[in-house]
């Protein structure tokens, strides 16, 4: 659960403790292959937090931040990352200050493209479907 007003990532497991990680202003967020991708809507310093489990957080006590960061990807595009998936080595970014679709990609952070640009609204949510 992103909670933009406390500045947390919440993870609510089934039979556990909940436990947070620490993410500025995070508005959207999406699990793929063991990371936690997390849009951050900081302005000045918006990006995108890659992050993976942080093993020595201290699971059981519920200490520390649940995951930690990987990457942290930034583009002069990406100001408002709302929508976030990932599909093939590619991370679709739904930035709403431009209107846009954004691409990365995911070894290294790297802008790879606006599929979309200058959409008629905000967008908000993204998913994959195999089924196009």
């Amino acid at each position: 659960v992103a909670d933009k007003s406390v500045d947390k990532v919440w993870h609510v497991c089934p039979g556990e403790k909940l436990r947070s990680t620490h993410v500025p202003k995070p508005v959207g967020v999406h699990f793929h292959s063991g990371r936690l991708y997390v849009g951050s809507f900081v302005q000045g310093d918006a990006s995108v937090h890659v992050l993976e489990q942080n093993v020595g957080g201290k699971k059981d006590e519920g200490e520390g931040d649940a995951y930690r960061m990987k990457m942290k990807i930034v583009h002069p595009r990406l100001l408002h990352p709302a929508g976030l998936v990932v599909q093939g080595g590619t991370l679709y970014v739904l930035e709403q200050v431009h209107r846009a679709l954004l691409t990365f990609d995911v070894s290294n952070g790297n802008f790879t493209g606006a599929l979309l640009d200058q959409l008629l609204d905000a967008p908000e949510g993204i998913m994959y479907s195999p089924g196009c």
